[in-house]
């Protein structure tokens, strides 16, 4: 187990150096990262990226600026996956591309999160859940505003979002899509 927890909100990480992400979990059983703030002021490195963790929580996070607010992904399909990852109660705003991403995911949630501000062009979103393999997961009682895109995308099958407000985003509120035309995917708004 990996345990990062900052005392209340003051935790604070800074990053400016080009591709590196300012934390960074792979292949961790029951990672745990709490109360912290994390700042970037590249665009092409993620502020978290959580990679091929299983039975994790990421909670009361904030994150400025980043190529990725949070990415929470599998890699590659035929080896270590994502598993019930929960991020709760965290703020991302200024990514570059997208507030939240989960990519290859399955029986994830991202709950009571607020993504504002994010992307840069109409295929960044504040949350984006993604990727045919993206299964079971649910976007509860989040709010996203003022982003680029969509204030969620939700890709795969058996993904769904529980509540929530999504407003003056540029392309839409809450947008689906399927990677697989003809397919049964499914989405539950």
């Amino acid at each position: 187990n990996v345990r990062m927890v900052g005392v209340g909100i003051s935790t604070v990480i800074q990053c400016s150096t080009a591709s590196v992400h300012a934390v960074t979990a792979r292949q961790v059983a029951g990672v745990q990262i709490a109360n912290l703030k994390v700042e970037s002021t590249t665009t092409t490195g993620d502020c978290l990226d959580i990679v091929e963790c299983t039975d994790g929580l990421i909670d009361n996070g904030t994150t400025s600026g980043g190529n990725f607010g949070i990415r929470v992904e599998t890699v590659a399909a035929s080896g270590p996956t994502t598993d019930r990852m929960r991020v709760t109660r965290c703020t991302m705003s200024g990514a570059a591309q997208s507030g939240i991403l989960m990519y290859r995911c399955t029986d994830s949630t991202v709950e009571n999160c607020v993504c504002y501000s994010n992307g840069t062009t109409a295929s960044h979103h504040g949350i984006y859940i993604s990727h045919p393999d993206t299964t079971r997961c649910a976007v509860i009682d989040c709010v996203a505003y003022s982003n680029s895109g969509a204030g969620i995308q939700l890709d795969g099958s058996k993904n769904q979002v529980l509540g929530g407000r999504f407003y003056n985003n540029t392309s839409a509120g809450i947008f689906t899509w399927s990677n697989n035309p003809g397919s049964s995917e499914t989405a539950y708004v």
